[in-house]
């Protein structure tokens, strides 16, 4: 996925609902079942230095192979950004 981004070590206000197209397909696998999976919100947000805060809304589509109920999940996560590129 080519985000665009002039810097690459630097992911602040990183937006991914309005960087991905139609030809990314997300899923979550439950056992062997394929579940789609829609991304409603992605933000990433530098808090400091390399660590990031990661804000992210998905709809999960469990009925697709029947396996539950759709549902949405919601998290919050801080991640730290190792910024050694490597070719």
């Amino acid at each position: 996925m080519d985000l665009g981004l002039t810097n690459p070590t630097n992911l602040d206000e990183v937006d991914l609902p309005l960087i991905l197209d139609s030809e990314v397909e997300v899923s979550i696998y439950v056992g062997c079942a394929h579940n789609p999976c829609d991304i409603k919100n992605f933000e990433i947000k530098r808090i400091k230095g390399n660590i990031y805060e990661i804000n992210c809304s998905l709809f999960i589509d469990f009925e697709h192979e029947m396996v539950a109920k759709n549902e949405e999940f919601n998290f919050k996560t801080e991640i730290e950004l190792n910024t050694t590129i490597k070719e």
